[in-house]
Formats: C-alpha cells, structure tokens, sequence
C-alpha cells in the first residue's frame, strides 16, 4: 500500500456517468450489474411473447402505452390497486367488523384495476431496449408478482 493511503481513491468513481446526488453508489452497482446482464434477454423474449399473446392488437397496446395522450398510462393506473388495496388494509385494521364488506370491495376493485395496469405496464416494457428491458424485466417482475398471492388469503377469509 502506498503512503497515502486507500481512503484517497475512495470512494471509487462511478462506472457509468450520472447528475451528482441522483443515486447512491450501493444501489447504482446491482443496477448497472443488471443492466449488463445479457443473461436476461433470454427471459425478456419469453415475457415479450406472452405480451404478445395477451396484446395481440396495436391499436390496443397504443392505448395501453398512452400514446394519443402523449404522456404513458401505466403510472396513472398504478395508483387505483395500490390505493384500494392500501384502503383494504386499513379497513381491516381499523374498520372492525363493520367495515369488512367496504375492505372486500376495495379488494376486489384493486384486483380488477390490477389487469388494465398489468397490461399498461407490459405494453410500456415492449417499447424498451437493452438495459432498461433487463432492468423493468427483474426489478418491476420482482416488485410486483408478490402482490397477487398475498391477496388471496384476505380474499378467501372474506367469502367464507
């Protein structure tokens, strides 16, 4: 080691360039992992095919990207599941029994607009390339498949 000292090459400079403040260097290098990662391309094809299959149209995958708004739909849509199903849980925290059949339709209204956003969302991922389809392939698959099977158990208690 030299007479300086590690800490003067620390911390090391980043690998890609970026605005100063914008991302943490812990959480830049998985995603810059990530976006390298031509391992993913494979299951990114296999996802682009299933989108295929479930948007067969382009006049309807246009609608479900937002472009006669000019602006995408999918962050619009993200707001009704995520809203109801948060009511859903502070009804059944708070609501007793009383509000148990408010929290079911705020369960069941989430899981509906679910499917318009789920397809919103498919759409918009189909116009990425490279490292912004790996990254939305991983990071929003990961974030976002969990939520479906957590709410079956609240769903299954409420039509016993």
């Amino acid at each position: 080691m030299s007479s300086r000292g590690w800490w003067r090459s620390w911390p090391p400079p980043p690998r890609r360039p970026r605005a100063p403040g914008t991302t943490l260097p812990a959480l830049a290098t998985p995603v810059h992992r990530l976006q390298d990662a031509a391992s993913l391309d494979r299951p990114a094809g296999v996802l682009d095919r299933v989108a295929d299959t479930a948007l067969p149209s382009p006049r309807a995958r246009s609608v479900l990207r937002g472009d006669q708004l000019g602006q995408a739909l999918h962050p619009l849509l993200t707001d009704f599941p995520l809203g109801a199903w948060t009511c859903t849980s502070l009804l059944d925290l708070f609501g007793g029994r009383r509000a148990r059949g408010a929290a079911t339709g705020q369960l069941a209204f989430g899981l509906a607009a679910a499917v318009p956003t789920v397809l919103a969302g498919l759409a918009e991922w189909q116009t990425a390339s490279g490292a912004a389809r790996r990254v939305g392939l991983v990071v929003r698959g990961r974030e976002q498949a969990p939520r479906w099977p957590c709410t079956r158990p609240r769903w299954r208690s409420a039509h016993r």
